[in-house]
């Protein structure tokens, strides 16, 4: 079973004196998610800087409604191809877990879509990148 997460992605071509832009990312809705847990947030980071983070609130259910947007100023134009979004699903709580832990994870790289229009993604979440993370390559191999 694949786990999703719809997030919406425009570029406000709103230029300040200096030239710089702001993106707008809207984190939407998660789709299939494992049951028995308490609760979700999504965690989105600016590539590949780094330096820019998000995170939504904590929703509940197995397809929650997230509904939340970021605002990501200092996107330099010239920069802008070679950057991208980072979204990562966190699960929290349930019967064996007392912390948060990593269900997976969806990158875009800005140069795929056309930043002039908004657009809306169905991401499929893939396991994380790091070893060290053992429960959410349970999770993929359970489904």
């Amino acid at each position: 079973m694949n786990f999703y997460i719809i997030f919406k992605l425009c570029c406000l071509i709103m230029r300040l004196s200096n030239g710089i832009l702001f993106s707008q990312v809207h984190v939407l809705q998660g789709r299939n998610y494992p049951p028995g847990i308490n609760g979700s947030q999504v965690r989105l980071v600016l590539l590949p800087s780094k330096k820019q983070r998000r995170k939504t609130r904590v929703r509940q259910g197995t397809s929650p409604q997230y509904m939340e947007s970021f605002l990501l100023p200092r996107v330099n134009p010239e920069d802008v191809n070679a950057m991208g979004v980072r979204l990562r699903v966190y699960l929290w709580g349930g019967r064996m877990m007392r912390r948060e832990r990593l269900l997976g994870e969806a990158r875009v790289s800005f140069d795929h879509i056309n930043l002039q229009l908004e657009t809306t993604l169905w991401l499929t979440l893939q396991p994380p990148l790091s070893s060290s993370v053992s429960f959410s390559q349970n999770l993929y191999n359970h489904y």
